[in-house]
C-alpha cells in the first residue's frame, strides 16, 4: 500500500473526521492552512489513486461542486502501513502507551481489543 504523505494524508484525515462527504470548499473551510488549489490538486491524485470517490453534488453559492468521500477508511490504512513498514505491534503498543496524554477510557478499550484478538486467537 502506498503510504500517504503531507497534504493528501491531511485531506484524507479531513474525510475520516468529519465521516460525511465534502467538497473542496468544505474542506478549505475545514482546514484553512490547506489552500484552495492544494486542496484541489490532492483531491484530483487521491481520486486517481481511488483512495477517494465523488459521492454527488451540492451548491456552494451559485456553483456546484463535487463532494468526496474516502473508500479507504483510517483503520484499513493504518493496518496497511503498519502491515507495509513491518511495525512490530508490541513496539508500536509500547510507543501509543508511554505518549502523554493517554485517557483511562483509551486504555479500557485497548484491553478490550486486546481481550477479543486473545480470545479469536485462542479458539483456532
Amino acid at each position: 500500500m502506498d503510504i500517504l504523505k503531507g497534504k493528501r494524508y491531511d485531506i484524507m484525515n479531513v474525510l475520516w473526521e468529519e465521516g460525511r462527504p465534502l467538497s473542496a470548499f468544505e474542506i478549505n473551510d475545514i482546514a484553512p492552512e490547506l489552500k484552495m488549489p492544494t486542496v484541489r490538486r490532492c483531491l484530483e491524485l487521491l481520486l486517481k489513486e481511488n483512495l477517494i470517490q465523488v459521492a454527488g453534488t451540492s451548491m456552494n453559492g451559485k456553483v456546484y461542486a463535487r463532494n468526496y468521500t474516502p473508500l479507504l477508511s483510517r483503520e484499513d490504512y493504518l493496518k496497511g502501513n503498519a502491515k507495509s513498514r513491518k511495525i512490530n505491534p508490541v513496539e508500536m503498543m509500547n510507543a501509543l502507551l508511554e505518549s502523554d496524554g493517554i485517557t483511562v477510557e483509551e486504555l479500557e478499550k485497548l484491553q478490550e481489543l486486546i481481550d477479543k484478538k486473545r480470545a479469536e486467537l485462542e479458539s483456532r
